[in-house]
């Protein structure tokens, strides 16, 4: 009868000893892969936020230039409105569509930021089109695009952990 015991026992300790190796191994796995996900989704957010940055970046400086060309004191070479104005609608869909990926990426901070951005660059737009604008209001325009660009890329770093702010 000893015998059997001990076979029950070191049966017992080796049925044991796989389910341990098992389950860490399945736990390490896990991890690993977590940590994959995390990586290729942020690598992905870090192309989203860029891009989406550039678009909304060009139909400021396309709006600009058609403003310089209004008589705007923006300081870069006038773009004539006939010929800007459909390069402002080119770009405003590129924007829109890098629009979408964002709303699918981002976090809700940066999101918002994006929106704040993008909402003060429909307004330099509007300005091209020649919607009446004081010089001292296109002015004022002008650096609240600049803070709210500001304001959209510490937002995007903050949600990849690049460095704070």
């Amino acid at each position: 009868m000893g015998a059997i015991v001990q076979q029950v026992s070191t049966l017992l300790g080796v049925l044991v000893g796989v389910l341990c190796s098992y389950l860490a191994t399945r736990a390490s796995e896990r991890e690993r892969w977590r940590r994959e996900h995390a990586v290729r989704w942020s690598d992905r957010r870090v192309e989203v936020y860029a891009s989406y940055a550039d678009a909304v970046k060009r139909m400021g400086h396309i709006s600009l230039r058609i403003c310089a060309a209004h008589g705007f004191g923006a300081k870069v070479e006038p773009l004539s409105p006939d010929e800007g104005i459909s390069m402002l609608a080119a770009a405003d869909a590129d924007r829109s569509v890098k629009w979408e990926l964002l709303l699918l990426l981002g976090n809700r901070s940066t999101v918002t930021a994006a929106r704040a951005y993008n909402e003060v660059v429909w307004q330099l737009e509007k300005a091209a089109k020649g919607s009446e604008v004081a010089s001292e209001d296109f002015d004022v325009l002008v650096r609240e695009a600049g803070r709210a660009r500001d304001a959209f890329y510490a937002a995007a770093r903050r949600d990849l952990a690049l460095h704070p702010d």
